[in-house]
């Protein structure tokens, strides 16, 4: 890629920022070499840094990024771990996809741990998503691990052949 194509893209990334009212894209800074958008500075929540880097992203000729936002929290929104820990608690009980105490939340210096099993993927993507957005949450580390059943699946496709194949004979 060229000089003047990383140009062109870094200019549309910046576009794309400055035009989602989520992100502070004055806060954002863009560098661009061969569609490797790199992100720096500081946003004020750990969901506007997923936010950003899901922006860039969608952008056409991103072929990866380096998201190395930081999180300045505004005084504000400063919490404690134990408060951080009680509200990430309470919005995974909140829940109605997730099963009752599948996951487990830890908290050090407002990033949020995430450990347990799901049955499905989107149940573990459910669990991040709803502590993500929770104020002062710097970041998230999620080590759910989802445990599907997939024997059963196999069980149904080997009965829906038998089926099929008793049909046909």
């Amino acid at each position: 890629m060229s000089k003047a194509q990383d140009i062109d893209l870094r200019q549309d990334v910046l576009d794309e920022l400055d035009f989602d009212p989520r992100v502070d894209a004055r806060a954002v800074g863009v560098a661009v070499e061969d569609r490797i958008v790199t992100l720096t500075g500081h946003v004020g929540s750990y969901a506007q840094r997923v936010i950003a880097e899901n922006i860039v992203k969608c952008v056409s000729g991103v072929e990866g990024v380096a998201n190395e936002l930081g999180v300045r929290l505004p005084v504000t929104a400063e919490r404690d771990d134990t408060n951080i820990a009680r509200a990430a608690a309470d919005a995974l009980a909140w829940l109605t996809t997730m099963p009752k105490d599948s996951v487990k939340v830890s908290v050090t210096r407002g990033w949020i741990t995430l450990d347990g099993d799901v049955a499905f993927h989107y149940q573990k993507e459910a669990a991040e998503n709803v502590v993500r957005d929770l104020t002062s949450v710097r970041g998230v580390t999620n080590k759910v691990k989802v445990k599907s059943n997939v024997s059963g699946l196999g069980d149904r496709k080997r009965r829906n052949h038998e089926r099929t194949t008793t049909r046909s004979q």
